[in-house]
């Protein structure tokens, strides 16, 4: 299966690195899905799926030991539909320079097997230049329609490409794989019109100091041409939640993205195909 490279999204910053670190570096901005994996029930002998629980989160962006920006994340739900948003912004003296602001959100439901299936992407910067992409997936068909500035495209995919996911739907999917045991991950994910593959591999387990605190990790890289290594360091404790991401460009700039705060808004719930139950502790 051929790999296709790609080319990181825009950001606040006019910097290169800076702006592969606020939204394609956060590429593994992982959910806090907790590692239950599928079973089969033996009474109604239909798959339980657990549902990821909502949550708030914060980012620190730094680079060059500056801090640069804040990244917010939020996953919320509503009648089995789910939508993850993020801000990114400049903040400090780099917000009287960049004064950019990024929007991205994803709408999804989770699918029979519970895998993620995603409906509805977009992602608009606001400022000075601004920007708005938006994406749309038919369950039923492969590919994707949508539109780049005012632009429509259309996206023709193959059953060995499918299925295929938004910049953020396939980070919540790669929450519940790492959490089911995958340590080689690898996502087809449409951006900008066009169908790139990203691929990550496990490569050390390690403890990650966040503010006062350890966590044993797991270390994900991915890299892409032209050379450019992602490093992700994920805390089975905090569901699997990122807890650092060190970028290093082809420039050898680095740009390095902190956890600062995780807040769970509710916990994880369950499902057949007769309907929701509580989740534990419900």
């Amino acid at each position: 299966m051929a790999k296709r490279n790609d080319n990181m999204p825009e950001s606040i910053s006019p910097c290169r690195s800076v702006a592969r670190a606020l939204l394609g570096v956060l590429v593994s901005g992982l959910l806090g899905w907790q590692a239950t994996p599928l079973v089969v029930s033996p009474a109604a002998a239909e798959p339980t799926i657990t549902t990821p629980p909502t949550f708030d989160s914060r980012y620190r962006i730094e680079v060059g030991g500056l801090t640069i920006g804040e990244l917010t994340r939020q996953l919320s739900e509503q009648n089995g539909r789910f939508v993850l948003e993020t801000v990114s912004e400049a903040t400090g003296l780099a917000a009287l320079f960049m004064g950019r602001r990024i929007e991205e959100s994803t709408e999804f439901v989770l699918d029979g097997s519970g895998r993620v299936q995603p409906l509805n992407y977009r992602y608009a910067m606001l400022g000075r230049k601004s920007r708005l992409r938006k994406t749309h997936f038919d369950p039923e068909l492969p590919g994707a329609t949508g539109e780049r500035d005012g632009q429509p495209w259309t996206l023709k995919v193959t059953q060995n490409e499918w299925p295929a996911y938004d910049p953020l739907a396939y980070q919540v999917e790669m929450a519940r794989d790492v959490a089911s045991g995958e340590r080689s991950p690898s996502y087809y994910v449409v951006l900008k019109g066009k169908l790139l593959h990203y691929q990550f591999d496990l490569a050390a387990e390690e403890p990650v100091t966040a503010g006062d605190k350890s966590y044993d990790t797991l270390k994900f890289v991915r890299r892409t041409e032209p050379p450019e290594v992602t490093e992700i360091w994920i805390a089975p404790a905090l569901g699997y939640q990122p807890v650092q991401v060190r970028v290093t460009d082809d420039d050898r700039t680095t740009t390095r993205v902190y956890l600062e705060e995780f807040n769970p808004t509710t916990g994880p719930t369950t499902s057949t195909a007769a309907g929701p139950e509580a989740g534990a502790g419900d």
